[in-house]
């Protein structure tokens, strides 16, 4: 394609993400022989913006994107289940469970809910464990490494996302934005290709499917 796009992955910006990659593509960790990861979050997010979305396309996707860079294998099979209780009146799911199988055997496992507390101490709740046939890793990321205890409760603010360092704006949000800017200022593609971006959404519609059928689907 000669267009400048780029799809709003903002994991593949994210240093904890991207080094699990590095080194399965260095053969430190194997080949995956499964995954399971987590992406849970207070009702605050789906409340902003009933209707326009809905937990797969807005929030399992981003974990979609990242393991489809990791096994580097067509995802062939899905099934999945989804609850909607808090959210019900709006036709939007509370949570949804994921198996997803791919060409090569590797089995992803995803978990993604979005009706935590509004007082829930974390913004955005992950974890992500791989485990390949030389090694594991892991990313743990509810407190994301800093606390606050004060008069107005426990608070694990963003150190990930969007934040400010001495007044400028860090994080992969930052840093996939400015990726973007440095592709069209020198023409130049991005790291996440249009074919990536629709791979992920096939699984979306395959999730999706395999909700309101209630069996596994195949891609």
């Amino acid at each position: 394609y000669d267009k400048v796009v780029t799809v709003g992955f903002l994991l593949r910006f994210d240093p904890r993400f991207n080094m699990i990659k590095q080194r399965l593509d260095n053969g430190e960790l194997g080949d995956i022989i499964h995954l399971y990861c987590r992406r849970n979050s207070p009702i605050t997010g789906p409340k902003r913006y009933i209707g326009a979305s809905d937990l797969s396309m807005h929030v399992m996707i981003h974990d979609i994107d990242y393991i489809n860079w990791y096994m580097d294998s067509e995802p062939v099979k899905v099934i999945a289940k989804s609850r909607s209780v808090l959210l019900k009146e709006y036709g939007m799911n509370d949570v949804i469970y994921a198996i997803v199988t791919y060409e090569n055997g590797a089995i992803a496992y995803l978990e993604a809910c979005w009706v935590l507390p509004e007082n829930s101490p974390t913004i955005i709740d992950d974890k992500l464990e791989l485990v390949g046939t030389k090694g594991v890793a892991y990313v743990d990321s509810c407190d994301h490494g800093v606390r606050f205890v004060s008069e107005k409760g426990v608070s694990y603010p963003d150190s990930s996302h969007w934040y400010y360092t001495n007044g400028e704006v860090s994080g992969d949000l930052a840093e996939e934005v400015m990726a973007f800017i440095n592709n069209v200022a020198n023409n130049t593609k991005s790291i996440i290709t249009p074919k990536e971006a629709y791979d992920s959404l096939r699984v979306v519609d395959a999730i999706e499917r395999s909700i309101a059928e209630g069996k596994e689907v195949s891609l």
